[in-house]
């Protein structure tokens, strides 16, 4: 999983909506193929 300081989150929203997409698909990889993905 990303680990982000603090002060990326404050200052980079995108950045942690970009994360939580990359998230959200690899949860839906893993559940579809039953792979585990850990990024």
């Amino acid at each position: 999983m990303f680990k982000l300081n603090d002060a990326n989150l404050y200052e980079n929203p995108d950045l942690v909506d970009f994360t939580e997409i990359l998230m959200e698909i690899g949860e839906t990889a893993v559940s579809v193929t039953g792979i585990q993905i850990i990024f």
